[in-house]
């Protein structure tokens, strides 16, 4: 399960028909239609971490129920069934090193967090962004609801900058958890501004050659 592999398969589909569009801005030479592009273009590169984020969840979810009525049939007690679906999630791996599996209960208590283990048992609930939004709360409430992406800004590394990260989370029933799988999305950014820089020099050999 390989959340920057498929998203990588998305884009390159994208950049496809970004090939297109830029042959068809190159000869339109206007601002207006440029950044109209690349709005759209960065909408829809966030659209795909949405959607695939979404996927995984999902199907994390559907893993867990289906573990969780087997080993009830086995007769394992919840305490039991507990530790085997955290070690389950806790195993799983994506391409993306900020691509992980995280358990929180409903009051906020962190039961898994790969990427700083020594949280567990701690309740979170009070955690915020770098622009003071309770994220975990925000997860937990949706959750009940059904399933949602939460954006939030957060340092990849301890006491580093913030950077974008979207996370998907859903709520599974049977133990009161929020499962969440959530990625850094501050790439797009620098995708943008690349792609600026090549629709603008396009747009000046364009005029150089026909004005």
């Amino acid at each position: 399960m390989k959340i920057s592999t498929r998203i990588l398969v998305a884009l390159v589909l994208s950049l496809i028909l970004l090939g297109g569009c830029i042959i068809g801005i190159s000869y339109s030479n206007t601002h207006e239609n440029t950044e109209k592009f690349i709005s759209e273009y960065k909408k829809n590169s966030y659209l795909f971490y949405e959607k695939e984020l979404k996927h995984i969840v999902e199907v994390v979810n559907s893993t867990l129920y289906a573990m969780y009525h087997d080993l009830k049939v086995k007769g394992l007690s919840d305490e039991e069934i507990q530790k085997v679906l955290i070690e389950k999630l806790d195993a799983m791996k994506f391409d993306d090193p900020s691509g992980y599996v995280i358990v929180n209960s409903f009051d906020g208590t962190a039961l898994l967090m790969p990427s700083n283990k020594s949280l567990h048992g701690k309740n979170l609930l009070q955690i915020k962004d770098s622009n003071g939004n309770f994220f975990l709360q925000q997860m937990i409430e949706l959750a009940k609801k059904g399933g949602v992406v939460v954006k939030y800004d957060f340092p990849k590394v301890k006491d580093g900058p913030p950077a974008k990260k979207f996370a998907y989370t859903m709520g599974f029933a049977p133990y009161s958890w929020v499962i969440s799988v959530g990625v850094f999305v501050d790439s797009v950014e620098e995708e943008v501004k690349k792609l600026k820089r090549i629709l603008q020099m396009m747009w000046l050999l364009n005029f150089a050659l026909f004005y």
